[in-house]
C-alpha cells in the first residue's frame, strides 16, 4: 500500500514596503496645481521663518499630494515585466499535474513563457517611444550589483558584517575631522571688489526647471523634480520668494542627503572601498537653488575672466578633450623641434571630501562674489546631516562639516575654485605648465635633456604637493604616471638617455618612484610615447563593439525600427568610437580608420541585420549612415566651427602664439593637431546671457 501526499501550493505573501514620495499621476496635474494654488506663502523674515518655509513648502507638497496619488512602495519581487496570466495558468497545470502528465506540463510552461517573453518584446519594440528606448539601451551594461560585497580592512581581512562594512565605508567616505588650516594662503590672489548678486525672478526658476530631468532620484523628503515644476507653475512666487531669501540671509535650508556608494565602472577589485563613490541624493528643491548659483557663478567666471586658462574641468568652453590636446600641441611642438618634453599625471586624493569650508569660502570671497552668497556657501557646506544606506539598510546619521557633496551642481565649481590659487600660482613657471581637470592634475615640461626635463617635473610635483598639503589635500600615489617623449631620431649623446623612473619628494620627508610608461592614460584617451594613436583606436573599437553588441533590441524579423537604431547608434557607439578625435585624427594613416570602419560595420551588420558576407556599400546607403572617413571629416569640422566660438582667452586660442610652457616655439607654426583644426579667422565672441554647462 501507497500512501502519496501533494503539499498545497501556497507563494510567498508580498508584504510591499511603503516608501517616502509618491506614484505621480500625470493626467491630474490640473487638480494638484489647483489644490496647491490655494494654499497660502508663509512670510519670511529671518532664518528661523526661512526654514518654517522650506518645511511648510514640503508640507504642503505632500498634502495635495497624498490626495491624489498613492505611496510609493518597494517592488514585487516576484514580478516580472513579461508575465501574463498565460504564464500563471501553465505555472498552475506543474504544481497541480503529478505523474507522467507532468513532463508535457513543463514543457507547455517553457513555450508560454518564451510566448510571453517574444509578445511583451514585440510590444514594446514595435511601439517603441523615446523613454522606452532609453530604457532599454540601459540593459547593455547588464544587471548593477545593488548590494555591497565584503570589503577589505586596513589589516588585509574582510569586513562581512554589516558594522564592519559601515565602519570600512565610513572611514573611506567621511574621514576624521581634518586638521585645522589657516583661512588664507601666501598663493592667494589679489582680491577682487564685491559684485551684488541681482534677485531670482520667476523666469530664471523656470528655466532651469526645464533643463532638470524628472528621474533624477530625490532627497530624503522624496520630492521630485517634476511635482516642483507643478509646483512653480501653480504658484511662481513661492520657490523664487523661498530662494531669494536663501541668498540674502546667507542660509541653506536643504542640507540633508542620503549617501549611496556607486561602484566605479572599470575597477579590478571592488572588495576594496576606493573601489565606490559616494554619491549624495540631495533634495531637488535644494539641488535647483544649487544650479541656479552654479550658473550664475559660472557666468561671473566668463565675464570676469576668474578661472586660469588651464583650468579645463566644470566650466564653459572646455573639455576634457581639450586638455589633452593642448598637452599634444605642446610636446609635439617641441619634440619636432629637436628637443624633449616628459609629462607627470596625477590624484587628489579624496577631493571633494576633504575640502576645508572656511579656506574655500575665502577663496570664494577674493573673487569678488557678495557676501551674502559667500554667507549661503558656507552654509551650504556646513551641518551638513549625512544618512549612508546600502545593502537596504541605513545608518545613523553624520553630521559633518567638510567637504562638498558629490551629486550637488556646485560641487564641482567649488572644488575648481578651491584649487584657482595653485594654477594662479604656477602661471609664473616657465618650460613647463601645470593643467588640472577636477581632481586629475598633469605637469608638463620640455626641455634640451631628459635629466632637465626629469627635474623639472620634480621640482613642480613638490611644489604642487606642497600647496595641497598646506590647503589640506594629498596626492594619491597608485595614480601617479610618468612619460617621457623625445624625437624619434633623438642622439643620446645631445639629449641624453631615457630615465627609467623619476624620484619625487613627498613634503614632509619620503621620496616616490615612478617607473617610466611607455602608454598612459590622462582623461580617457591613451597617450603613447611615440604617438602612436593606435592602441587608443583599438580600444576604443573594442568599446563600441561590445557596447553595441550588447543592445538586444531586435533582430532582422522583429525589434525597433531603422529610425530608432540608427538614433541609438548615433548617440550611443559613436561617441565612444570617435572619442578623443581632435587629438588623434590629424592625418591619422588609413590603418586607424579601417579599425573604425571594421567596429562601424559591426554596427551596420545588426541594424540591418545581414550577414557577414553581405557587402557593406549598400547598407550604408540603404541606412544612411556614411563610412567612417566621412564621420570623421564631419567632426572635425564640427570641432573647428566650436573653436571659431571659444572666447579670446582660452587657451586653445592662445596657446600657438603664447606658450610659456614651450621650451622652443618655432618662428612658422609646426604641423600639429591643434594648428590643424584650428579656423582661419575668428568672429567677434559675446559673453552669453544663458550658460550650456550642466548638472545632473
Amino acid at each position: 500500500m501507497f500512501i502519496t501526499w501533494t503539499p498545497p501550493f501556497d507563494p510567498l505573501p508580498y508584504v510591499p514596503t511603503i516608501l517616502l514620495g509618491f506614484v505621480i499621476d500625470d493626467s491630474l496635474v490640473a487638480s494638484w496645481t489647483k489644490d496647491f494654488a490655494s494654499l497660502p506663502t508663509p512670510p519670511i523674515h529671518d532664518i528661523t521663518s526661512l526654514s518654517r518655509a522650506a518645511d511648510a513648502l514640503d508640507t504642503d507638497i505632500y498634502a495635495v499630494s497624498g490626495k491624489l496619488f498613492k505611496r510609493r512602495h518597494t517592488p514585487d519581487f516576484r514580478g516580472l515585466r513579461w508575465w501574463n496570466i498565460h504564464c500563471e495558468a501553465a505555472l498552475t497545470a506543474v504544481t497541480s499535474i503529478r505523474g507522467e502528465s507532468r513532463r508535457d506540463a513543463i514543457k507547455a510552461l517553457r513555450q508560454t513563457i518564451a510566448e510571453a517573453k517574444r509578445g511583451w518584446s514585440n510590444d514594446n519594440f514595435t511601439t517603441v517611444t523615446r523613454d522606452t528606448l532609453w530604457k532599454a539601451t540601459a540593459w547593455r551594461h547588464g544587471r548593477r550589483a545593488n548590494k555591497i560585497p565584503p570589503l577589505l580592512k586596513l589589516d588585509g581581512t574582510l569586513a562581512t558584517s554589516h558594522t564592519d562594512l559601515r565602519q570600512v565605508l565610513s572611514d573611506r567616505f567621511f574621514p576624521i575631522v581634518p586638521k585645522p588650516i589657516p583661512d588664507s594662503d601666501p598663493s592667494d590672489p589679489a582680491p577682487l571688489p564685491p559684485r551684488d548678486f541681482a534677485p531670482i525672478s520667476e523666469e530664471e526658476v523656470s528655466r532651469n526647471l526645464s533643463c532638470t530631468s524628472n528621474k533624477s532620484a530625490p532627497g530624503p523628503s522624496g520630492i521630485s523634480y517634476k511635482l516642483l515644476k507643478w509646483c512653480h507653475s501653480a504658484a511662481p512666487s513661492r520657490l523664487t520668494s523661498l530662494f531669494n531669501a536663501a541668498i540674502s540671509l546667507g542660509h541653506h535650508p536643504w542640507r540633508s542627503a542620503t549617501v549611496v556608494p556607486i561602484p566605479k565602472p572599470g575597477k579590478i577589485d571592488y572588495r576594496v572601498a576606493k573601489a565606490y563613490r559616494p554619491i549624495s541624493l540631495l533634495e531637488c528643491c535644494g539641488k535647483l537653488l544649487e544650479r541656479i548659483v552654479s550658473k550664475r557663478v559660472l557666468l561671473d567666471a566668463a565675464r570676469f575672466q576668474l578661472f586660469p586658462p588651464r583650468q579645463f574641468g566644470s566650466r564653459d568652453y572646455h573639455t576634457a578633450s581639450d586638455a589633452v590636446l593642448s598637452m599634444v600641441h605642446t610636446v609635439q611642438t617641441c619634440v619636432k623641434s629637436g628637443h624633449v618634453a616628459a609629462l607627470l599625471l596625477f590624484d587628489i586624493q579624496g577631493f571633494f571630501d576633504n575640502l576645508h569650508v572656511n579656506r574655500l569660502v575665502h577663496v570664494f570671497r577674493i573673487l569678488g562674489f557678495a557676501p551674502s552668497l559667500c554667507d549661503w556657501v558656507r552654509s551650504f557646506l556646513t551641518d551638513r546631516r549625512i544618512t549612508l544606506s546600502f545593502n537596504g539598510e541605513p545608518l545613523p546619521e553624520v553630521v559633518l562639516n567638510h567637504g562638498t557633496p558629490q551629486g550637488s551642481p556646485l560641487s564641482p565649481i567649488l572644488s575648481a575654485i578651491y584649487i584657482l590659487p595653485l594654477l594662479r600660482l604656477t602661471e609664473a613657471w616657465r618650460f613647463r605648465s601645470l593643467s588640472s581637470y577636477v581632481d586629475d592634475g598633469a605637469i608638463i615640461a620640455t626641455g634640451t635633456t631628459h635629466h632637465s626635463v626629469t627635474q623639472k617635473c620634480s621640482d613642480g610635483f613638490f611644489i604642487v604637493a606642497d600647496w595641497l598639503l598646506r590647503n589640506g589635500l594629498r596626492l594619491d600615489p597608485d595614480k601617479t604616471e610618468f612619460i617621457a617623449f623625445q624625437p624619434r631620431r633623438a642622439n643620446p649623446e645631445h639629449v641624453g638617455a631615457l630615465r627609467p623612473s623619476i624620484d619625487l619628494q613627498i613634503p614632509g620627508g619620503g621620496i616616490l618612484q615612478v617607473r617610466r610608461s611607455s602608454l598612459v592614460r590622462y582623461l580617457g584617451i591613451f597617450v603613447d610615447d611615440k604617438f602612436n594613436w593606435e592602441p587608443h583606436v583599438k580600444i576604443m573599437a573594442a568599446r563600441a563593439q561590445s557596447s553595441f553588441r550588447g543592445l538586444l533590441l531586435g533582430n532582422s524579423v522583429r525589434g525597433i525600427d531603422f529610425h530608432n537604431w540608427r538614433l541609438v547608434f548615433h548617440a550611443i557607439t559613436l561617441p565612444v568610437l570617435l572619442y578623443g578625435l581632435p587629438v588623434w585624427s590629424h592625418r591619422a594613416p588609413k590603418s586607424l580608420v579601417k579599425i573604425l570602419q571594421v567596429a562601424q560595420n559591426v554596427a551596420v551588420r545588426k541594424i540591418s541585420g545581414t550577414f557577414r558576407t553581405n557587402p557593406i556599400e549598400p547598407l550604408h546607403n540603404m541606412l544612411a549612415i556614411p563610412p567612417i572617413k566621412f564621420t570623421i571629416a564631419k567632426y572635425r569640422e564640427a570641432f573647428t566651427i566650436r573653436l571659431s566660438k571659444l572666447p579670446p582667452t582660452a587657451l586653445l586660442r592662445t596657446l600657438p602664439s603664447h606658450d610659456p610652457s614651450a621650451f622652443y616655439i618655432p618662428p612658422t607654426p609646426i604641423p600639429t593637431p591643434l594648428i590643424s583644426l584650428l579656423p582661419t579667422s575668428f568672429p567677434i565672441f559675446c559673453i552669453p546671457t544663458g550658460l550650456t554647462w550642466s548638472h545632473p
